[in-house]
């Protein structure tokens, strides 16, 4: 597939680096059963080998959230018989009457003029003990949900589909299938990344001390752990090892922002969860949508 276009697979994957998880992108057609969590953002081109191999993770244990707009057409572009999400209905246990975007307009050269107000793209709240407070925020889509064996999670909060379905979870095989009919915001998504580590029994270890002023990746290839500092302020190293680029002790090791250190651990610590055999996948979707999955 080409790369992709959608700016929501790069969202997903900030709410799964910023919990301290390393992420890996994939076609979606081949073995998935090894991750504990996988990530479907509107995997809008669905093959019946991607459906096939989602269904086989939920089944072999994976956690799987599929997010709206998946299923809708084969590989060849044709619309799935039998509505939304095809095959994965019975995956997921649910099935989607009809899409309620809620994106506002967007200037276009040579178009009709927009007013600034019209471009604003109104939100709907979500509703369900799944959130910290019982709600959030959902963004530019909205879907009509009905379940057929699914737990319903978070309902839309009024509107014209008040206290219909918004996220949904079947507990399948050894695993859970979640869908997500809209597009939550940052503090949704995170939300709904720690309700998937803590389901998975993932362990994810701090390797700062304190707080930092936004978030520190942490990304574990073979024996070496890469600490970058995305964030705006000065933070301090607390795993063990040492850093292979200046050849100091890890432990204690100051990051500036915008800094790496690379740590080959004296110990196994680790701030991420996506070395196989337990891990997190992001599908991508489409070919004209998601992330490296081509």
């Amino acid at each position: 597939m080409s790369p992709a276009t959608s700016p929501w697979s790069s969202r997903w994957h900030a709410a799964l680096t910023e919990a301290g998880l390393t992420v890996d992108f994939t076609r979606g057609d081949e073995n998935l059963n090894s991750y504990s969590i996988v990530i479907v953002p509107s995997l809008f081109v669905t093959t019946d080998a991607q459906a096939q191999a989602i269904d086989d993770a939920v089944r072999a244990g994976s956690s799987v959230l599929v997010t709206d707009q998946t299923g809708i057409v084969d590989e060849s572009l044709r619309v799935r018989l039998g509505g939304y999400l095809g095959e994965l209905q019975s995956t997921l246990g649910v099935w989607i009457e009809e899409f309620r975007p809620l994106a506002g307009a967007w200037a276009r050269p040579g178009a009709i003029p927009v007013s600034e107000e019209a471009s604003i793209p109104p939100v709907v709240t979500l509703r369900g003990d799944v959130f910290t407070g019982g709600t959030a925020t959902g963004t530019e889509w909205s879907e009509t949900v009905h379940v057929r064996e699914a737990d319903i999670r978070a309902v839309f909060d009024g509107g014209p589909l008040g206290g219909w379905p918004a996220l949904t979870r079947r507990a399948y095989g050894q695993g859970a299938a979640w869908y997500l009919a809209t597009r939550p915001d940052a503090a949704g998504r995170a939300e709904l990344v720690q309700t998937l580590i803590a389901e998975s029994r993932l362990r994810v270890d701090t390797v700062i001390d304190g707080d930092a002023d936004g978030f520190v990746e942490t990304v574990r290839r073979g024996e070496l752990l890469f600490v970058i500092n995305h964030g705006r302020s000065t933070v301090s190293l607390a795993v063990q090892g040492r850093d292979v680029l200046t050849g100091q002790h890890a432990e204690g090791l100051t990051l500036a922002p915008n800094t790496v250190a690379v740590v080959s651990p004296t110990t196994q610590t680790t701030a991420q969860a996506a070395t196989l055999p337990s891990g997190v996948k992001t599908e991508g979707v489409t070919a004209s949508h998601v992330t490296s999955v081509g």
